[in-house]
């Protein structure tokens, strides 16, 4: 075989892997993901369209975030973001700094990025860098981040107003996994709310249409506040056939394992080093936030100072309390405090 079939083949090899990759991503596979992505790295290496290497940084920053390597992820995402402008790629730039707000967002670090916002540009699209054929794609972009920045900032009506003005516009096909995102984050701002039936009700619409393909990451990647509407859905149950019900049950099984962390911890971009004390007093170690959370309650601050304090939701907090009471064997903030005074780890 020629050099040039040879090269060829690679390319193609490569591509495909790098489709898989995604695929995987997609459903939650992350084993599988990081297995087609070190296969299809060979596109950044052979001459053809940057647009799959930046793509490619794509799926891999999002593999290394939810491996729990956040900074690993922000790296890779600022080198896509370089490439992309050093090649005259806007469209693409904004989509990888889109992808470091929602990361960022996810992790519990509004801060950083309100930060990233204001440093890509994201807030206002210079429209000097938009041609006709991409505007609509730039629009997109710009109102998924106010969206998902909204979700953590403004009120639920305005929101969810949004959230429904977007809905309407990306009607379609061909844009199932951003509606299925976006669905998700409106049931999360419904059940912080308090409208926990319409909530459920919207992410178990969203679960239905998800399920039969395995659309896992629109709904993990809307963070950890969903795992509460899961359990909801759970519980219930019902509403389908016993085929239906079955690719649910387990889709819904899979989501909640992920959120909660299966092999991998993803509430927390980094987990407590000194894990050897721990691991024997505790069904398992608190996270780095989790012992940020609990020492604010050990100061007398209440769920809402904390929650203004780091810059996350309420709901947030409470679900973090939840997993420290898990973690801990008690049932109350005072009693997890005491827990690990007992054995001085605080």
């Amino acid at each position: 075989m020629s050099d040039y079939a040879e090269h060829g083949k690679s390319y193609i090899n490569g591509l495909a892997s790098l489709a898989k990759a995604e695929v995987a991503m997609q459903r939650g596979h992350f084993d599988d993901a990081e297995k087609h992505l070190h296969k299809g790295k060979v596109v950044s290496s052979i001459s053809g369209p940057l647009e799959a290497t930046l793509l490619a940084l794509l799926t891999e920053a999002r593999l290394k975030a939810w491996q729990g390597s956040l900074g690993e992820a922000r790296r890779v995402l600022h080198q896509g973001q370089s490439l992309a402008l050093s090649s005259q790629q806007p469209r693409l730039y904004f989509t990888l700094a889109a992808e470091e707000v929602n990361l960022q967002l996810v992790f519990d670090d509004l801060h950083q990025a309100n930060n990233t916002i204001s440093r890509t540009g994201l807030s206002n699209i210079d429209t000097r860098l938009i041609n006709s054929g991409n505007k609509i794609a730039y629009q997109h972009i710009e109102r998924i981040t106010e969206i998902r920045i909204g979700v953590y900032q403004d009120d639920s009506d305005r929101i969810i107003e949004k959230i429904d003005s977007f809905l309407r516009r990306i009607r379609g096909e061909q844009y199932t996994a951003l509606r299925l995102h976006i669905r998700t984050l409106k049931a999360v701002v419904m059940w912080r709310d308090d409208q926990k039936t319409l909530a459920s009700r919207e992410l178990k619409k969203v679960v239905q249409e998800a399920a039969p393909e395995k659309h896992a990451y629109p709904i993990i990647s809307a963070g950890p506040e969903v795992v509460e509407i899961l359990n909801a859905l759970d519980s219930a149950g019902g509403g389908a056939s016993v085929k239906q019900f079955s690719v649910q049950k387990e889709f819904l099984s899979q989501l909640i394992r992920i959120l909660l962390g299966g092999k991998t911890e993803i509430i927390s971009t980094k987990i407590v080093v000194s894990r050897a004390p721990t691991d024997s007093i505790l069904k398992e170690p608190l996270t780095d936030r989790e012992m940020e959370i609990l020492k604010g309650v050990d100061r007398g601050l209440s769920n809402k100072e904390i929650s203004e304090s780091f810059s996350i939701s309420l709901s947030t907090v409470k679900w973090h309390l939840h997993n420290i009471y898990e973690k801990c064997g008690v049932r109350s903030r005072s009693a997890a405090v005491a827990r690990l005074r007992e054995f001085d780890l605080m």
